[in-house]
This record gives structure tokens, sequence and C-alpha cells, in this order.
């Protein structure tokens, strides 16, 4: 069983696996075949009758993209880009090499796009792009790693400066959270959440916005969390508002009621919030042991009696 100062510690930093899935929940690729809404163009010396050919392969190759014919994709624009390099198109290759999880070769092809047109979108997936290959870079090729994850930093700040979009903020602040500046996070998460409110004041009812708002405020309360030093620290206080607002936008986070609970374990309140974590998610044996960890320590004989329960289910769950 676990005590109460392990509970402190192991709550201090985020997982291994709690890491994993911030990454991957923050960078899933979302393809998107638009780019560059006015296309670029290189100079060519082909002429007219080879211009009308590219553009009916571009028009194939991206036909293709929509329906994730990949590689037929891929041939058809490739051969458009040998008449005449167009931004579209560039950006369209780099979609496709990202759906492939060629994410080096995906890089290369935003560049190109990125040099004959500047495009908010086409920086966000190269940024994108980056923080894949750096996550298969983990635990082999640090620096490189590191150097990715400024590079895609970079990315979606400029994509930023073109279209003030608050998910571009977000996903500065899980690239931060994985490199492990927390400050920079929180500030990134700010802005997106005073954005994403904005909005939400202007469409109450909109559950995307209120979705955003969700996964800002659990990842600004998982920053503050790291960034307490013990449980009389500021951030605590921090931690513990920052979850109570991601409940506030989804109540039925079993999750964020988890992490709230975690936030100082010895409060009455905590054991509260594991039951209602248990309530919303009852197959989780990582609830129950926790909850039963808390009880362990009252001096109510029924709670000492609850504690052995849920332990009981926390072990028949692992089974």
């Amino acid at each position: 069983m676990l005590s109460i100062t392990s509970n402190f510690t192991n709550a201090v930093k985020p997982t291994t696996k709690l890491y994993t899935s911030i990454k991957n929940n923050a960078m899933n690729f979302k393809g998107n075949i638009d780019g560059p809404q006015q296309d670029t163009f290189e100079k060519s010396q082909a002429d007219k009758k080879d211009i009308a050919l590219a553009e009916q392969l571009e028009k194939r190759g991206l036909e293709a993209f929509r329906k994730k014919e990949y590689s037929t994709g891929l041939v058809y624009l490739e051969k458009a880009l040998e008449v005449r390099g167009s931004a579209k198109a560039y950006f369209a290759v780099g979609n496709m090499y990202s759906e492939q999880k060629k994410y080096e070769e995906a890089i290369a092809s935003y560049d190109k796009s990125l040099d004959i047109q500047a495009d908010s979108t086409a920086y966000r997936m190269r940024g994108i792009a980056k923080t894949k290959l750096a996550q298969a870079k983990k635990g082999k090729e640090e620096y490189e790693m590191q150097k990715l994850l400024r590079s895609a930093l970079d990315d979606f700040t400029s994509s930023y400066e073109l279209v003030q979009n608050p998910d571009l903020q977000t996903l500065k602040g899980k690239v931060y959270m994985t490199i492990g500046d927390y400050k920079s996070a929180v500030e990134a998460l700010d802005i997106s959440i005073e954005l994403n409110e904005q909005e939400l004041a202007q469409n109450p009812d909109n559950q995307k916005i209120k979705t955003k708002l969700y996964d800002a405020y659990l990842k600004k309360g998982l920053c503050y969390r790291a960034m307490a030093t013990s449980k009389y620290s500021k951030e605590i206080n921090s931690a513990f508002e920052a979850f109570s607002m991601a409940i506030n936008y989804n109540p039925n986070s079993a999750f964020a009621f988890y992490r709230r609970a975690l936030v100082n374990p010895e409060q009455a309140d905590a054991i509260s919030d594991m039951k209602e974590a248990i309530r919303l998610e009852p197959n989780n044996p990582k609830y129950y042991e926790v909850c039963s960890n808390m009880l362990a320590f009252s001096s109510n004989p029924e709670d000492l009696e609850e504690s052995i329960n849920y332990l009981a289910q926390a072990i028949f769950l692992k089974q």
C-alpha cells in the first residue's frame, strides 16, 4: 500500500506513462488539405501545356489524399512538382508523408512549401511533424530531440503570428511540458485559455470550446503540480484551482477528479474526489488503490473497513 508521502512524491512529476499520453494527445496529426489559401508557384520555364498537365496531376493528387490513397497521391503530386513548384502541392506532399509517419520527408516538403509562401497551417503542420520525429528520437538522440522540439516551438510561434489560433498556444504548452519548462507551458496555456474563454462568452453552448478549455486547464494543473516542491508550495493552490476549472468544463472526467485528489491527499475532500473518480470510471484499479490508501489513515473504524474493501476491489480488477 502506498503512503501519503509517496503519493505526494509521485504526483510532483507526471509519470512516464502520463508524459507519453500528454505528448500523443498533443500532437495527433490532423491532415489538413487546405494549407495555403491562395496557391503560389515557383518560377517555371514550362509551357502552358505542361502547366495544364501539372494542374491536373495536382488535382488528382489532392483527391487521392482525401481518399487516404497516399502512395497514389504522392506519385501524382511529385510528377506535378517536376513541372513547377507549388506551395499547396508541397504542403499536401508533407501531409501525406506525415500520415505515413515519414516525418523527415514531411518536414522537407513543408520547408519547400514555406520557402514559396509563408502560411500558418504549414508552419503548424511542420511543427507537429518535428514533435513526432522528436518522440522517435527520445532515449536515443536526446540532443537532436531537444533541438527538434525547440524548432517546433518556433514553428508554432510563426503560425500564431499569422493567425491567432488558441490551439497553437495549447500546442506550445504541451511541447514546453515535454521539455520540462512548466513556467513557459503555463504562460502559453494561459493565452489559450483567455482566447477560448472569450470565444465561449460569444458561444456559451459550444461544447468543442469547453473541451479545449478542459484540456488546457488540466495541463495547467499538471504543470503547477510538477512545479510544487512540497504540499505547502503556492503552486499547490494553483494546481487545485486549475483542476477545479477542468472539472467545471468537464464534470465527467474521472482523471481530473483523480488529479485534484492528489494535489493534497491529506485533505478530506480528496477522498470525495477519489470516490467520484471511481463512480465515473469504476474499472480503474488505480483509483481504488489510491482511495484505499487515503482511507487507511483515518481514525474512523468504518473508514478503515472501507479502505480494505477498496483495496480488495483494486486487487480484483488487476487480475
